[in-house]
């Protein structure tokens, strides 16, 4: 079956922490020429094999074994999705959370593995498929992930700290190198590039950056929109007075509303743990507290952006993004 014939879909892929959120409440569930296929009002349930990362039968957690013995249900089932898009408008998948399982998931996930095994599927059905996502700069993205409360919580599991992440990027090391080794490697933007790309045509990925939707709003909506082939104007209009940006104050009053309105809505909870919690609360307070520790990572940026210094300059010269304008190296 030739391109023409097939139903094109977008499978927005990330990363956290660049506006995701934004795009899924504000853009894709509302543009009035997107199909928004893994929206809130969908029944998930029925892409869950390639969309949640966490279900048993989706093809991230799958062993080899596993994923061949489903391969003809997997189509199937994908075949079944195909046969539900839109042909008059943009069908869009979007998950971030593809791009920061090594964060929070106590499992085996090789994201590389997940991506061509969706690509495979993808290839024996009626569907173009093509990827997008949105890069942030490495000194920015890492201190605010480090903030985020379910990723600060694993990563303390394995005794990753901030004094721990700026070991990692002075020496290559640290108490846990091997953990950090895999989570700090998930941003080499050029690595995943080169792996799409070894998987797709170039035509079928697209790179925007985070940072021209801060700065450059008009040029991140018409290359956006251009790319999806939706009006601009309505892009435009549903995203342009739209905040984005977070503070270090914002930041910590967020966790601290957070942790208050957590603990008086179980009252109980809060009785029986009094003590405990109240020597979690000193310590969110305190030097160690995520405030502390996202700004002495973010006091480190040159460090970080020395580590990936040249994944950028690779990935600049293939595909001439203006990382150079906002900093990357």
């Amino acid at each position: 079956m030739s391109l023409e014939e097939k139903k094109k879909i977008f499978f927005h892929i990330g990363f956290p922490k660049t506006a995701s959120t934004l795009l899924q409440e504000c853009l894709f569930s509302k543009h009035s020429q997107i199909n928004y296929v893994s929206g809130p009002s969908v029944e998930v349930i029925k892409h869950n094999f390639m969309m949640e990362t966490r279900f048993k039968g989706s093809v991230w957690k799958m062993n080899d074994k596993e994923f061949n013995n489903s391969y003809n249900e997997l189509l199937s089932k994908l075949n079944t999705i195909g046969s539900s898009l839109d042909s008059n408008k943009c069908n869009i998948l979007s998950n971030e959370a593809i791009l920061q399982i090594f964060f929070y998931r106590k499992m085996e996930y090789d994201v590389f593995k997940g991506l061509s095994r969706l690509v495979s599927l993808f290839n024996k059905t009626s569907i173009d498929l093509n990827f997008f996502l949105l890069i942030r700069n490495q000194s920015d993205i890492i201190p605010s992930f480090y903030y985020q409360n379910n990723i600060n919580k694993a990563l303390k599991e394995h005794s990753i700290n901030a004094n721990e992440i700026i070991k990692y990027f002075q020496t290559g090391k640290n108490n846990n190198t091997e953990i950090s080794k895999i989570i700090f490697n998930n941003f080499n933007y050029g690595k995943l590039y080169d792996y799409l790309s070894s998987h797709l045509k170039p035509n079928k990925i697209k790179i925007f950056l985070y940072e021209d939707l801060q700065n450059n709003k008009d040029k991140f909506f018409s290359e956006l929109s251009n790319y999806l082939e939706i009006e601009i104007s309505e892009t435009r209009k549903l995203l342009y007075n739209k905040k984005m940006n977070v503070t270090e104050d914002k930041l910590y009053y967020q966790g601290l509303y957070y942790l208050i309105y957590r603990n008086l809505k179980q009252p109980k909870n809060l009785f029986n743990n009094f003590f405990r919690k109240l020597n979690s609360f000193v310590k969110f307070l305190s030097v160690e507290g995520k405030n502390k520790g996202y700004k002495k990572i973010k006091q480190n940026s040159q460090l970080i952006k020395k580590y990936y210094r040249e994944d950028c300059l690779e990935l600049e010269k293939k595909l001439h993004l203006g990382l150079d304008q906002f900093n990357y190296f």
